[in-house]
């Protein structure tokens, strides 16, 4: 399995210097960039040998996913041009606001539409050699695919062979979700994974946190997911100084492979 951290350009060296394997960018905080800042933020990525593996924030807050689906694709064009421009391989949707069921429109019709622009994102994202995973978010932030199973059922009924599920363990603790949940996934529907404390703070893991991680760890290995697994916390302006301690705790998540 590869680690990495959900991060900012000034975490760069932080989380290479932490060992991880990657850095997960935020799309949205970097898609007004211009070439030139872009560019400068590859180039130390390539001299630290950080790769961003994966990008997360597909949607800006702005955007009207059931409003002017024209326009939604022309953004998902433009992101996957941009992740793929770091080489990603990666793009996870959570956009919890953006594809919240609107008011005054049924779930139905809600995900009916959902379907069809995440079929069409998906196979664009194909021609970019970059995978989908879709992120429930826990249900103070979407009211839309919130669970693990909320996210299988929906990938299933869209059939798309390139978007996946996504497991984020600080939403699944806030859900009141169980492991036993995750024996439902097939084999290869599970693209990506999410980890902080289980606390509302959503802080980095800490040391009386190991007992928790180390049974998710432990499922994550029972199901067979290898992939890759991503530090996505609240750091209290404090990421220099708790990166390293907290890529420590993962050592349950290392074990057996």
């Amino acid at each position: 399995m590869k680690f990495g951290v959900c991060g900012k350009q000034p975490q760069f060296a932080a989380a290479a210097a932490a060992g991880l394997d990657y850095i997960e960018l935020p799309l949205a905080k970097i898609r007004d960039l211009d070439e030139g800042q872009l560019a400068q933020m590859r180039e130390e990525l390539k001299a630290l040998s950080l790769p961003a593996e994966c990008c997360n924030q597909f949607f800006s807050g702005a955007i009207a996913l059931y409003g002017d689906e024209a326009a939604a694709l022309r953004e998902a064009a433009e992101t996957l041009r941009l992740a793929a421009s770091f080489g990603a391989k990666i793009a996870v949707v959570g956009s919890g606001k953006a594809r919240a069921v609107p008011e005054g429109m049924e779930k139905a019709e809600a995900t009916d539409r959902f379907l069809r622009l995440m079929d069409r994102i998906g196979d664009m994202a194909a021609d970019a050699g970059i995978e989908i995973a879709i992120e429930p978010l826990n249900y103070g932030e979407t009211n839309f695919i919130n669970t693990v199973t909320d996210c299988m059922t929906f990938c299933r009924t869209l059939g798309n062979k390139n978007v996946g599920c996504l497991v984020d363990f600080f939403h699944f603790y806030r859900n009141g979700e169980t492991l036993d949940e995750l024996d439902a996934l097939r084999p290869g529907e599970l693209l990506h994974a999410h980890l902080a404390r289980p606390d509302p703070d959503r802080g980095a893991p800490q040391p009386e946190d190991d007992e928790v991680l180390a049974a998710w760890a432990a499922k994550l290995r029972e199901i067979g997911y290898d992939r890759r697994l991503s530090l996505e916390c609240g750091w209290a302006k404090q990421f220099d100084a708790l990166i390293g301690p907290a890529v420590a705790r993962l050592r349950p998540f290392r074990e057996g492979k």
